[in-house]
């Protein structure tokens, strides 16, 4: 059964906020054998988190930080934006998450792995970035906002950007609603997911 906790950041102190989420949801349990982490943010582009399109990486800091202390051996922050991916993490400054010991990765050098969704609607082959092909934990961190065709942007269509640019423009003109859901239901019957929303 999955647990859902809401909490209000208060006094801009998010580790505060998730810190007391985290520990509920994510038991020794939960990550035993869980060696590789991919943190999946949402940097659609570069713009800065307080537009209310790309998510705070100070959730993602909060979070790499978590996962080391809880003996989560190589913790992963991957992206594949809409634009150059390389320009967005630069411009973002994603690269400053590496101090605190997890490495980032820009999913269009990463390489890609094709992988088949078991719940096929409109990708029943799609390909995967390696890293996460790789990873024993999937954490999308995604930002609450509208969309044009699936009227929110939520956990679940974040999962998008880990699959190749080729593949998402497939989904979006075959039915993104049904992509979606064959790329996350690969991810959910292969990986531990966790979802948080900024």
């Amino acid at each position: 059964m999955s647990c859902v906790f809401i909490t209000k950041v208060k006094d801009q102190d998010i580790a505060g906020a998730l810190s007391p989420c985290f520990d509920r949801l994510v038991s020794d349990q939960f990550l035993h054998g869980v060696r590789k982490a991919v943190i999946k943010p949402n940097l659609l582009n570069s713009s800065p988190a307080h537009s209310g399109v790309t998510s705070d990486l100070r959730i993602v800091s909060c979070l790499i930080e978590l996962l080391i202390q809880r003996g989560v051996e190589k913790v992963f922050v991957g992206e594949s934006s809409l634009i150059n991916t390389q320009q967005v993490l630069e411009a973002l400054d994603v690269f400053q998450l590496e101090r605190l010991g997890a490495s980032v990765v820009n999913f269009d050098r990463d390489g890609w792995v094709q992988v088949e969704s078991p719940a096929p609607l409109v990708l029943p082959r799609f390909h995967l970035a390696k890293t996460v092909y790789e990873c024993d934990l999937f954490i999308s961190v995604a930002k609450m906002k509208t969309h044009c065709d699936t009227k929110v942007t939520l956990s679940i269509k974040n999962v998008l950007g880990a699959i190749s640019p080729y593949d998402r423009r497939v989904g979006h003109k075959a039915d993104i609603n049904r992509a979606i859901i064959d790329a996350f239901a690969y991810i959910r019957r292969n990986k531990r997911f966790l979802s948080v929303i900024d």
